[in-house]
């Protein structure tokens, strides 16, 4: 079965937001 394109097109721009805000983060504290 294969997933619907706006379904999965849907969850990859939502991780990619995740992603992007945990880099924001990280920057903001600053490296390790």
């Amino acid at each position: 079965m294969k997933p619907d394109a706006q379904y999965v097109w849907k969850i990859l721009k939502s991780v990619n937001k995740y992603v992007k805000s945990m880099h924001v983060v990280t920057f903001l504290n600053g490296p390790d």
